[in-house]
């Protein structure tokens, strides 16, 4: 059972003006329409609007800098870096390619040059949030959370109100503790009118990820009244639900979305989940079995259904449901022939090694998932092109209610 969490792309553009002598009017005309196609949605057309635009006029920074963020746009990175630089190198002081090119630097993961820039930036106008909201960033990446608060906080009062600053504050609030400012903030922007669908959408999974369950289940709940078929509004709202403890909530939500649509195993194991909550067993049990049909190879539902029919003292059924699951997990041997022979362009290959890095359950906190993960491992090392390669899990401080983590890596 999980949440599906979304991650928030925050890219600002710039495209500003600068104070030279006005070049040709069929230039000016072409980078006007170049603009308006990039702010349309149509990069590659403006592209090659701006790309001649340049060639009429290639000492014009505004050109260069338009033709970096399209490029942007088109996630050419490295190409868009070289447009900012032609435009700085006609004119230095040229701001908004400066910041455009500090924007890609932080975008790319070159942090340091990124923060010198926008440490620059800020001096030359106090007044633009947007040096202060990726000053706050970098210190997020970098993980010096008052830092990056400080900064937030001054890009607030530049720009208050705005999500794009909002967003990354509550999540700060939160990691150091300040859960009341972070629910102040939270609330501030949903009660926005302007707020858009996708915005709510990913303030509700950000209260979530924090266990803000009663406000993240309000979030989904405004939200499924303007999307009341979206699944992934509906699924969301559910979770918060059960996980804020107002089960027959939780169970009435999903309830509605089944009988317009027909449910899927991720729904159904979260009914399982709901129904055990309730000491509902057989119905929890009957869930499970539903979501094992549904997806035949997701191997939560096997050990969710182990779990609950434990939990119904059917100790026979439960290793029987686990032995079940492992058997229908995937074959290393015939996955790695099936990417050998669906490879594009096609020519001889041999399978010469199938890796698998699989989580080990600990033994003492879960020894039922360790003997189980055994076998299945013991069952794969059999396999002659398959090498198992286990790490031990990781398992958080409040875990069982918080579910164990692979440490890094992906095990199957």
């Amino acid at each position: 059972m999980g949440c599906k969490f979304n991650a928030v792309l925050m890219t600002i553009l710039i495209i500003g003006a600068v104070l030279l002598s006005p070049p040709g009017e069929s230039s000016e005309t072409m980078y006007s329409r170049g603009m308006e196609l990039a702010r349309t949605g149509h990069p590659r057309d403006a592209l090659q609007v701006l790309e001649e635009a340049a060639r009429l006029s290639p000492d014009n920074p505004k050109i260069h800098n338009m033709l970096g963020v399209v490029l942007t746009q088109l996630g050419r990175l490295k190409e868009a870096d070289a447009a900012y630089g032609r435009a700085l190198s006609i004119a230095p002081d040229f701001y908004p390619a400066r910041k455009n090119r500090a924007v890609n630097s932080f975008t790319q993961g070159d942090l340091r040059f990124a923060s010198g820039e926008f440490e620059g930036l800020a001096k030359i106008d106090p007044k633009d949030f947007v040096p202060a909201l990726f000053l706050g960033l970098i210190a997020v990446e970098n993980k010096y959370f008052e830092d990056a608060r400080s900064h937030l906080q001054e890009a607030n009062k530049r720009s208050s109100g705005n999500f794009r600053i909002l967003m990354p504050l509550i999540r700060v609030e939160f990691i150091l503790g300040d859960r009341a400012s972070a629910l102040e903030h939270a609330r501030s922007l949903w009660i926005q009118p302007r707020m858009q669908d996708s915005e709510l959408f990913q303030l509700g999974v950000l209260l979530a990820q924090f266990a803000a369950n009663l406000e993240a289940a309000e979030v989904f709940q405004e939200l499924r009244k303007r999307q009341p078929d979206s699944y992934e509004v509906v699924f969301n709202l559910a979770l918060a639900e059960y996980r804020s403890g107002r089960l027959e909530g939780a169970l009435r939500v999903t309830e509605e979305y089944g009988a317009r649509a027909k449910p899927s195993g991720e729904m159904l194991n979260l009914q399982g989940w709901i129904y055990g909550r309730m000491r509902r067993l057989d119905e929890a049990a009957r869930h499970f079995r539903l979501a094992m049909e549904a997806e035949p190879l997701n191997g939560d539902h096997y050990l969710d259904l182990s779990n609950a029919l434990q939990s119904s003292a059917d100790i026979e059924g439960a290793i029987q449901v686990v032995l079940k699951g492992v058997e229908r997990q995937v074959d290393p041997e015939r996955l790695g022939e099936l990417l050998i022979d669906k490879s594009r362009p096609r020519f001889d290959r041999e399978l010469s090694e199938v890796r698998v890095y699989r989580g080990q359950p600990d033994s003492a906190k879960d020894p039922r998932g360790y003997a189980a993960n055994d076998r299945q491992c013991r069952r794969w090392g059999t396999i002659p092109p398959t090498r198992i390669v286990t790490r031990m899990l990781r398992y958080p401080r409040d875990w069982p209610r918080e579910r164990e983590q692979e440490k890094g890596i992906d095990v199957q």
